[in-house]
């Protein structure tokens, strides 16, 4: 609107800063922009800006180019406000700092930019390495920090005895983490010595924290190992895998020498020595030869899952849920229970699976 007097103009609209509409105002006398009153927001946006803003009204008397120009700068500082407000305070870096001194800067793997993950390396007696990582609740940092970690069992710290001037002490999570590393040296010992002289079909890539083996026996028949961490050279549990023919009379055997068990023998002499027979090793060939695909999906992998279900006719194996697709199809599919029954798609004989 134009004051008939003085030729004043006054400016009222809006600008949208940030995906929102702020109002502003802007009063111009003789061409020139007097004064700018903007919104309390805008307002917190724009603090620091000040000097930057007078400059832009400085440079220019057209107030299309004022606005976009001010929207910039409010953008900016926004963008500037909300990166700051995400960072931990000043004393974070600096305990953290001094926290690594403690622990030793050569156990560093990993952290973030902003210090929210730290991840430590540390190497075992044997030479293993082993990651710890810190996730720090920057918004709360008077909750202790999450760990993550890959060991055979829970991880916990109890970080009440360890807290220091409001800061958490990491020196002495990685000293209990090191406490466990050396708990659980035997346990690791016994599953890489199965790693390196058995044809381990599952899992491919073993973590530290897994303590199963699924291991080769023959070409349809297989055995999984799921070792004690912190009694690895005790009896483990062992499952057979195969069908009854490829199966049955080393299960027997294996059960009925289980009191031989010898503890101050390796796991895997201790199996051979019970069923009588010489586990396939991986430098035969690697376990390709003993992957045998799904007579049905013709794939071994499946969903995390590999063949399993057995046919005790033609010796041709099949995932679980292949097996029990293919046996609901059958026109004189039955089912008991949680049982369905049907036959082979190869040789027809009876065959059966539970869901």
């Amino acid at each position: 609107c134009q004051d008939d007097l003085g030729g004043i103009y006054e400016y009222v609209g809006f600008v949208q800063v940030c995906g929102d509409m702020q109002p502003v105002s802007m009063r111009m006398s003789q061409g020139c922009i007097e004064s700018v009153q903007v919104s309390g927001a805008l307002e917190v946006m724009l603090s620091g800006k000040l000097e930057l803003i007078a400059q832009r009204l400085s440079q220019t008397a057209d107030p299309k180019a004022f606005l976009e120009e001010l929207a910039h700068v409010a953008d900016d500082g926004h963008s500037d406000h909300a990166a700051s407000a995400s960072l931990p305070p000043q004393a974070h870096y600096a305990s953290l700092i001094k926290e690594l001194d403690a622990v030793g800067w050569d156990a560093l793997h990993h952290v973030s930019e902003s210090f929210h993950e730290l991840q430590l390396s540390i190497v075992d007696r044997a030479g293993r390495s082993h990651l710890i990582t810190f996730d720090f609740h920057l918004h709360s940092l008077r909750e202790p920090p999450s760990i993550r970690c890959a060991l055979p069992g829970d991880f916990t710290v109890d970080w009440q005895q360890h807290q220091s001037g409001g800061h958490y002490s990491l020196l002495h999570a990685v000293r209990h983490f090191e406490a466990e590393l050396q708990r659980l040296q035997d346990f690791w010992d016994v599953m890489d010595d199965i790693d390196e002289h058995a044809a381990v079909l599952e899992p491919s890539n073993p973590t530290r924290d897994l303590s199963h083996r699924r291991l080769v026996l023959g070409k349809h028949s297989s055995i999984q190992v799921k070792v004690h961490p912190l009694r690895p050279r005790a009896l483990p549990q062992i499952f057979f895998f195969g069908s009854e023919s490829a199966i049955g009379a080393l299960r027997d055997k294996f059960n009925a020498s289980i009191s031989l068990w010898d503890m101050s023998r390796s796991v895997l002499e201790n199996i051979e020595r019970l069923l009588g027979v010489t586990l396939p090793s991986p430098q035969k060939g690697g376990t390709d030869e003993y992957t045998v695909e799904c007579g049905i999906c013709y794939t071994y992998h499946l969903e995390g899952f590999i063949p399993e279900c057995p046919c005790d006719g033609c010796q041709q194996v099949f995932h679980k849920a292949c097996l029990l697709e293919w046996l609901q199809s059958l026109p004189n599919c039955q089912q008991s229970f949680d049982t369905v029954f049907g036959s082979c798609p190869y040789c027809s004989r009876a065959l059966s699976a539970r869901r």
